[in-house]
């Protein structure tokens, strides 16, 4: 689950972290974060990714957190990999890292 709503800093937008916060506010015991990517040199596949890598993405998410758990719900963060979704030309190694190389033929 990704918006692909982050910017080039990897921080979602703010419209999109008051809709997580929005959701405990309204009721929702458990809060799912958009896809995370769990680190920049091999899970990064496509742009507009969220990360959660660097002090400033880590300060962006902590008011959201906080303000989840006041509204009496719990954040889950969902981290995430692209594997062999990811584009090339995107991940900053410029290579695809995935349990099986792609190959034509097994996947069409």
């Amino acid at each position: 689950m990704t918006r692909m709503s982050s910017p080039g800093d990897s921080i979602p937008r703010q419209d999109v972290l008051e809709f997580l916060v929005r959701r405990a506010r309204n009721g929702a015991a458990l809060v799912y974060t958009e896809a995370i990517v769990t680190d920049y040199e091999s899970a990064q596949g496509y742009p507009g990714q969220a990360r959660l890598v660097t002090q400033s993405q880590i300060e962006a998410w902590r008011p959201v957190v906080k303000a989840i758990r006041e509204a009496g719900a719990v954040s889950v963060m969902q981290m995430f990999h692209c594997g062999r979704v990811a584009w090339p030309e995107i991940n900053p190694a410029r290579r695809v890292i995935a349990p099986v190389p792609w190959h034509p033929d097994l996947n069409p």
